[in-house]
């Protein structure tokens, strides 16, 4: 949080929007971030599933069903 302490009404503006656009540039990165990682999730999601099935199907071939 910036404190307005003995800066001016104009600067105090000033450095709130820098604050501002700084926040939201980080806002943007962390939300493709996250972005990112749900399509990573899912692709390991579906990864798993997949191995859980041929898990099944293996020992359904070696101890029968």
């Amino acid at each position: 949080m910036i404190e307005k302490g003995n800066m001016t009404n104009e600067e105090y503006i000033a450095a709130l929007e820098k604050e501002h656009l700084r926040l939201k540039s980080e806002i943007k990165k962390r939300d493709k971030k996250i972005d990112k990682l749900e399509v990573e999730n899912e692709c390991l999601r579906k990864d798993n599933h997949i191995f859980l099935e041929v898990l099944i199907l293996s020992k359904h071939k070696i101890f029968g069903a």
